[in-house]
């Protein structure tokens, strides 16, 4: 089956910020593939089924664990007949593996800050680092999972690579960019938490 995901369409994305734009992070992955599961992107059946399996399995990952997930579960919650799974996936890897790719895009991609006020980004920063650990808390689980999967599969920790890169190249230029400017206090100790994180 075609990838019809959220974060893989320009649609998708415009769907997930028109979807996410008031929402917490942490979940305007999920309102991307409500929207999605409702068609309110047009989406035909087969794109439908397929953000319910998604949406299925984030869904069997907060509650619970990598090791715990199976197909059955997932079909289960998203009231969908078992071999259904296999029109859309060859296994729950590759489902988990698109839907952890989806969450990062979507979810982890709109915490970066934009403007060019060193200030209004510095303030920018610390709402959404206390955002991240609020989603942390809220999706305990998924993101136990998420890390879990990253240390065992390649893929799955090249999208960390991929986000550890990008955040570490918009701090970058931020700190080059206001070098001369006044920086607020404890700048410093933010970037480095900022890093780490």
């Amino acid at each position: 089956a075609p990838n019809a995901s959220p974060a893989g369409t320009s649609s998708g994305r415009s769907q997930a910020a028109t979807a996410g734009a008031h929402l917490a992070l942490g979940d305007r992955y999920v309102a991307a593939l409500n929207a999605q599961i409702k068609g309110a992107g047009g989406e035909g059946k087969s794109a439908r089924t397929r953000a319910k399996l998604k949406r299925a399995a984030f869904d069997c990952l907060t509650e619970s664990d990598l090791a715990s997930l199976t197909i059955g579960s997932i079909t289960g919650k998203a009231k969908v007949a078992a071999g259904t799974f296999y029109l859309h996936f060859d296994s729950i890897r590759d489902l988990v593996l698109e839907v952890f790719s989806e969450f990062a895009a979507v979810d982890i991609a709109p915490a970066i800050p934009e403007g060019n006020e060193f200030v209004d980004l510095f303030s920018q920063m610390k709402a959404t680092f206390i955002e991240i650990v609020g989603a942390f808390r809220r999706r305990r689980m998924f993101f136990r999972s998420l890390f879990q999967m990253k240390r065992q599969d390649a893929e799955a920790n090249a999208v960390w690579l991929k986000l550890t890169a990008q955040w570490a190249e918009i701090l970058s230029a931020i700190a080059r960019d206001h070098a001369k400017q006044p920086v607020p206090a404890a700048f410093d100790r933010f970037i480095g938490h900022a890093t780490s994180a």
